[in-house]
């Protein structure tokens, strides 16, 4: 889906679950930043990174971003 339209959020959010279940917390927070990148106001991709970035232990970061939800 990313690869048809990268402009879409939804197809990032897929991508970034499967990631979080499998530890793959690096690749979800890039996927997470991208989302960011592009739609900045989108509370979600917020969501999404601060529970990677909770994965990798990288505790502010990930509060800065839940804040923001």
């Amino acid at each position: 889906a990313i690869a048809l339209d990268p402009t879409v959020p939804l197809s990032y959010f897929g991508r970034i679950k499967c990631r979080e279940v499998r530890g793959e917390w690096e690749q979800a927070v890039e996927d997470g930043n991208e989302v960011i990148r592009r739609h900045p106001k989108n509370a979600e991709a917020y969501f999404h990174r601060g529970v990677s970035l909770h994965g990798k232990h990288a505790w502010k970061a990930a509060l800065a971003d839940f804040d923001r939800v």
